[in-house]
């Protein structure tokens, strides 16, 4: 629960910067970053130079993950004294996948107003760019480091229905390409590159294709987002309905009757047709 709004206090917004693109950046948000007493940034050498860029000159404070927690009791003691503070990161909106949840969480709490701005946002500008189906979709963030942990992770992509958006470093990504060629070859994905950049690049096609393409590539280089195609409905309901009858062949020879079966199978597989099934199993026993 927030506490009562303070007339004493400043306004933190939450402001979104280009990507690359810096004519991507709204009038709003340049009205914000001239009005505010002062600019909390992941990078001040990057702020600075979109700052610059549109003569904007503002005291910039450093905020970054290794100093997130100490820096936001900072931010909102100033907040307190109604000081208004603009929180921006190095490209994009703040808070995803980068620093800010614990101070916006806090400043709501405290109740500071929070002003979220809308603005350039990297897994968005993909998804509508990427050609996947973009009516359900989720947001992982980055991948695992470790091979197990990536593996498991590709492993639970396999029976998702939602395209899987995630950030992945150019330093790791052929890496996560030659898992997804080994687990899921056939799998559409696609790999947007340096969004509103010059050298913007959508690679799409199958894992195996675009796994194909990069391994031929002496570097790669650039901001990554992947995003990882659901599986087909038709085609997951298709695995589920020979997985089911797989399993109950086999429950078929340990002697269990048909009925105890179709029971069975309907609490691993609620999906399957248990009229189909049966049926299948009366078959099963005729052709025997």
């Amino acid at each position: 629960m927030s506490s009562v709004l303070s007339a004493n206090c400043g306004c933190l917004y939450v402001v979104p910067t280009p990507l690359g693109c810096y004519k991507d950046i709204t009038l709003h948000a340049l009205e914000v970053l001239r009005q505010v007493d002062l600019i909390a940034t992941e990078d001040t050498r990057v702020t600075d130079k979109l700052l610059t860029h549109y003569q904007i000159k503002k005291p910039l404070l450093s905020y970054y993950e290794q100093n997130e927690l100490t820096r936001s009791d900072e931010l909102l003691a100033k907040l307190q004294t109604g000081l208004n503070i603009a929180l921006v990161s190095d490209a994009g909106t703040p808070l995803i996948q980068d620093p800010g949840f614990r101070l916006v969480a806090k400043a709501i709490e405290l109740g500071i107003v929070v002003k979220s701005l809308p603005g350039p946002c990297a897994l968005v500008t993909a998804l509508v760019g990427s050609g996947l189906p973009n009516h359900y979709f989720s947001f992982c963030g980055f991948l695992p480091r470790q091979d197990q942990a990536l593996i498991s992770f590709i492993e639970q992509l396999k029976e998702s229905l939602s395209t899987t958006i995630v950030y992945e470093s150019p330093h790791r990504l052929l890496n996560t390409l030659k898992h997804l060629s080994l687990l899921m070859p056939e799998r559409l994905i696609v790999v947007a590159r340096e969004l509103t950049k010059p050298y913007e690049e959508y690679l799409r096609g199958t894992a195996k294709q675009v796994y194909d393409v990069l391994a031929t590539r002496d570097a790669i280089l650039g901001e990554i987002t992947l995003l990882i195609a659901g599986v087909q409905e038709s085609v997951l309901n298709v695995q589920k309905q020979a997985r089911a009858r797989a399993l109950s062949c086999l429950l078929k020879e340990q002697g269990l009757s048909n009925k105890s079966i179709k029971d069975l199978i309907a609490t691993h597989y609620p999906e399957v047709n248990k009229k189909e099934l049966y049926q299948w199993l009366l078959e099963q026993v005729k052709e025997i």
